[in-house]
């Protein structure tokens, strides 16, 4: 009897296990991800090697370059390229400027432009963070330089009080007379 409802114990759940082991999935590890992506090096060595020039140029220098760019057709690379250029001069608009070259490329239907999505996805996420910092320091510098306006206005109000303070003890002091002062021998023969 025992035999009997073990067999149909494993009768019943048998087909549950095993249907449970066909569900199954692998997640693929993060090596196999990367095996996945293939970048094509030239390109991004081309483009490192755009950022190292653009990084030792000065302002003049970029703007130059930046308006060289846009005299030519809005292509793929001269997007990418203008918003290295402009994530660069690190003027008050020019990362959203960049994040706009950015966003045309992202957006662009050209077959040419695939090629360069995924770094323009990668630059457009270190831009957003950056302008994020930017952000974050501006919002700082001023709570410091509010900070400091009230430290010397309460600074201020401080030394006022102090010199109140001194002019009133200067009257108290020429006021009083040596027979309004307490006698100290006198109460201490009492």
């Amino acid at each position: 009897m025992k035999i009997n409802s073990w067999i149909i114990y494993f009768s019943l759940t048998a087909p549950l296990m095993l249907g449970a082991c066909s569900t199954a999935t692998t997640t693929p590890t993060p090596m196999e991800l990367c095996r996945k992506i293939e970048p094509n090096p030239g390109d991004m060595s081309e483009l490192l090697e755009y950022q190292q020039k653009a990084r030792q140029m000065n302002s003049s220098d970029l703007i130059k370059a930046i308006a060289d760019l846009n005299s030519h057709p809005a292509q793929p690379q001269k997007l990418i390229l203008k918003a290295v250029y402009y994530a660069n001069l690190r003027g008050n608009g020019d990362l959203q400027q960049a994040q706009n070259s950015l966003d045309q490329l992202l957006k662009s239907a050209d077959p040419k432009a695939a090629r360069y999505r995924l770094m323009a996805t990668f630059l457009a996420a270190m831009f957003d963070d950056r302008m994020k910092l930017e952000d974050s320091i501006d919002r700082l510098s001023q709570q410091i330089r509010d900070g400091q306006r009230r430290f010397d206005q309460v600074s201020e109000k401080l030394e006022a009080l102090k010199d109140i303070e001194r002019k009133l003890q200067a009257r108290h002091g020429s006021n009083v007379t040596k027979s309004d002062e307490p006698n100290i021998s006198e109460s201490s023969n009492k």
